[in-house]
């Protein structure tokens, strides 16, 4: 299965479903690759990668950022993710 990219109503924010290919000796996934994110509009360069695993009921906070602002690429691998957003505009 190829990327999948899902707009929302938030300009800018996407939902990508990775690539993954299943087959007898188990699961290949890719979560991302340069030239397929830049078809689909996403020419950021993600600088860094980290897995965190989070019991029931975790809260995480993504930071606000003025200076040096990072795009955010988060995958799920098991659960569900709610995300809420705060819009901070001048």
């Amino acid at each position: 299965m190829a990327f999948i990219f899902h707009k929302t109503e938030m300009e800018g924010l996407l939902i990508i479903e990775p690539h993954m290919y299943p087959d007898e000796r188990g699961l290949y996934k890719k979560c991302y690759e340069k030239n397929v994110f830049a078809e689909n509009g996403i020419t950021c360069t993600f600088t860094e990668t980290s897995d965190l695993y989070s019991t029931k009921g975790a809260l995480r906070g993504l930071h606000y950022q003025t200076e040096q602002s990072q795009a955010k690429l988060i995958h799920v691998v098991a659960g569900a993710f709610l995300l809420r957003l705060i819009v901070i505009m001048n």
